[in-house]
């Protein structure tokens, strides 16, 4: 039986800020927490960073990075806790 959660909250762009990043560029959704495929693990956040380059990724100015699309679930560097690993190794 697995003490993980079924379910995760995730941070996505809801729309391509123009000016000052607002809470309304963002959207909080539930989604299904992945099964974890060989030699892969699955990490809990415990803290996301945030940088100003962001800024340009949400708003489509960037060439030396993929810019995100409506609806992507916002990249950032940050601290994770290994919750579930498959390492066959």
């Amino acid at each position: 039986m697995s003490l993980l959660p079924k379910t995760m909250k995730q941070w996505v762009l809801a729309s391509r800020p123009v000016g000052v990043v607002k809470h309304d560029d963002f959207a909080l959704q539930q989604a299904d927490v992945p099964n974890i495929s060989e030699n892969e693990v699955l990490l809990k956040t415990l803290y996301l960073g945030v940088a100003p380059v962001m800024q340009r990724y949400m708003s489509n100015q960037t060439t030396l990075e993929r810019p995100m699309s409506l609806g992507d679930v916002m990249l950032g560097r940050g601290v994770g806790q290994v919750v579930a690993s498959n390492n066959v190794n």
